[in-house]
């Protein structure tokens, strides 16, 4: 039974090829060079609206998690307010 459940974790995983990446200039960067791998924009900061507007432009979800959940996404990772969600 429990090997049945743990299939079907690892297919829905398996499925949802994604990887979270963090900090300023590899956030910028992404969104500079490759905008169609971005999923989800993680901003935990205000920023000015001219960025917001690039952001926004990117036609990704923007998610405004607090503190807590943006060092849990980060993993502890100085993440500087910005994460991304990416596909792998």
């Amino acid at each position: 039974m429990l090997e049945k459940c743990l299939s079907k974790i690892v297919r829905t995983i398996s499925y949802n090829p994604t990887m979270i990446v963090y900090g300023k200039q590899i956030v910028f960067y992404i969104l500079d060079k490759h905008p169609e791998i971005i999923e989800e924009i993680f901003l935990t900061k205000e920023i000015d609206k001219k960025l917001f507007k690039k952001f926004m432009d990117n036609g990704a979800k923007i998610i405004r998690p607090d503190m807590q959940k943006a060092q849990g996404l980060a993993r502890g990772g100085n993440h500087q307010g910005f994460l991304l969600r990416i596909k792998d």
